[in-house]
Order: C-alpha cells, then structure tokens, then sequence
C-alpha cells in the first residue's frame, strides 16, 4: 500500500509509477559484510604481533554475530568493545595458561558412558595441554572453589564457585584473577562448550560467605573479567542462599550492573527449589540439599577419602558430558 501511494504521487510524470533507486534499489549492508569487516579489524587490531591476522578461537563467527546483533550496535561499536576485550586478555595472560591441544582425541559417533576408565584416559591425553595451568596457577584451583560441572536446560555449561572453599588468607590476587581467566578459557574452548552454545551459566554457592571472605579489590577485578575481558558471555548468573552480606553487596554492585546484567541475576532464598528453574531435581547438588556430588578426582566425590580436587579430570569429565551433549544434539537434527 505505501509503495502504491508513493509511486501515485511522484511529483514528474516521468516518474509516476516508479520511485527512485535509493528507495528501493540500494540494499543496506548485510549482516555478512558487518560480520566480515568486524573480523578483519580484530584481526588487525590483535595486541601481540604473533596474533595478528587470528584471534582466540571461541572469537566464532556465531559469537560474534551475536555481539553485533545488539540494537544500536555498529560494527564500529563492536570492534572497539571487543578490541578492549583482546587487550585485557592479552594482560591477563590468557595465551600463556594452555599448551597445545592433542593431536588424537577419540571422534565421538555416539553417547557414551563417563566410566573412570574413559576419564583417565582422557585426563591422560590432556595433561601435557594444562601443565602451564598448573604451574602458573595450580594451588588456586586445588581448592575446589570453582569448576565447571553440567549443563543448565538450556545447554549452557555451568561454572560452579564456591568462595568459601578458597584460601582467603595470603591470597595472591593476581594468581587468584589467572585461575578465574583459565577456568573462563577451558569452558569457551571447543573441547567444553556444546556445538551452537555462546554463553554460559554461573552458579554462586553464598554459604558461610562473611566479612573475612569478602575482598572489594578481587570483587571488582571479577566483575571487570567478566564484562569486559569476556563480555556478553554470562546468560544467567544464580546465587545463594542469601544473607545479609550476599543483599549488601549485591546493593553495592548493582548501580554498576547495565540492566542487561542486572535482569540476569536471581538470588535465591531456598536454591534446592530455586535451582529448578535451571536443572533437573537430581542434578541439584547436596550443598544446596540435593542429592547430586560433584566428583573431582579419580571418581571419589567431595567428602569421601580422596576426594580431592584434579583440574585435569575436572576438565576431562565435564569434555566427555560435552561429547555426549553434541551427540545427542546431532541426533535430534537429523531425525
């Protein structure tokens, strides 16, 4: 109807019937040529010399578009977001953490069951990849306050923290922020996050928080990780049970939050019932009084002797969750 009544009221004769080209005949940059020219200015912008012209590879194209999709989000905008993303990464040390990946990882062809055999073998092919993990960072992820452990329902890995489990006295803050970039790293890797998965979720486990186990510094040094060395990577964030400090800080941060952050976040006053809302009732974990165990080595779970905390097999179990995660996905498409 709109093109009829512009093409009746053409003001010359010799344009009634027909409008000009710029209304009709210009197509508007597509999203492919957006996408094209954001890569090429990280890639061009990337702060080490031996990463110009490559970026990190959870940089996908499916990432990236989703990034630029934002309203009023220019190619321009983007690229200097996420330039400043690349800058703080390279500061943090992100591409010193992780030797390189194994050559011969099993192909997966379908599901399979997670046995211990199956995880030490895997554990075998991926220890030499997180020796510099280890080395640079090791007794701050010994602790077992956070790791990646499951899927929410919408697919997207969950990382667990539990900061009452840290060593809170002597911390190093600085090796304390490397052990969050490598865990970050590990879980936007390709070996952890399912096939056609952007983001994921945060599980906060407030327990016994307190005073002593609060450190400003560290908190804002974490928030600037998450929104600016990886932003738009967080799609929901739960934490509880809730206590007096857990609704002081979270009065504090909040005028710092973008409304996109902040409707994100559910803080949970009962998190066995709460948590529903994000996984299944048997994969709610016993501390917040269900009855899944979160294992970390050698197939002993938390409590049990032994049960200490190896990032490798951490690493290993949650890869081979991921596996059966793509397969069963695959499956579905194909049917």
């Amino acid at each position: 109807m709109l093109r009829r009544k512009l093409e009746a009221s053409a003001p010359a004769a010799s344009q009634r019937g027909r409008l000009r080209c710029s209304c009709s005949d210009v197509s508007p940059p597509t999203a492919t040529t957006d996408l094209a020219m954001l890569r090429r200015k990280l890639e061009a912008s990337a702060p080490a010399a031996a990463q110009r012209g490559r970026l990190p590879a959870h940089f996908t194209d499916a990432w990236l578009a989703s990034v630029l999709s934002k309203p009023h989000r220019t190619p321009a905008i983007t690229a200097t977001k996420l330039t400043r993303a690349l800058q703080a990464r390279a500061e943090a040390g992100a591409d010193e953490l992780f030797g390189p990946a194994p050559a011969a990882l099993p192909a997966p062809g379908a599901p399979r069951a997670i046995t211990s055999a199956a995880i030490a073998e895997r554990c075998s092919l991926l220890r030499p990849m997180l020796e510099p993990v280890a080395a640079k960072c090791g007794a701050e992820l010994d602790c077992g306050s956070m790791y990646w452990h499951g899927f929410d329902r919408q697919g997207r890995p969950l990382l667990w923290v539990r900061p009452a489990r840290k060593g809170w006295r002597g911390m190093d803050r600085r090796r304390e922020v490397l052990a969050h970039v490598a865990l970050l790293e590990a879980g936007l890797s390709e070996l952890l996050l399912p096939r056609g998965v952007l983001q994921f979720a945060l599980v906060a486990d407030a327990r016994g928080l307190g005073l002593s186990t609060f450190d400003p510094s560290l908190m804002r040094s974490l928030l600037k990780l998450m929104m600016s060395t990886y932003p738009e990577r967080v799609g929901k964030i739960y934490v509880g049970p809730i206590n007096m400090l857990v609704k002081a800080v979270h009065k504090m941060l909040s005028p710092l939050l973008p409304d996109a952050v902040k409707s994100k976040i559910v803080l949970m006053d009962a998190p066995k019932m709460q948590m529903l809302e994000a996984i299944d009732a048997q994969h709610v974990p016993h501390f917040f009084g269900g009855a899944a165990a979160h294992e970390f080595s050698d197939g002993a779970a938390e409590g049990r002797p032994g049960g200490g905390f190896d990032f490798a097999y951490m690493v290993a179990w949650q890869m081979l969750l991921k596996e059966n995660a793509d397969c069963c996905r695959a499956h579905v498409s194909d049917e």
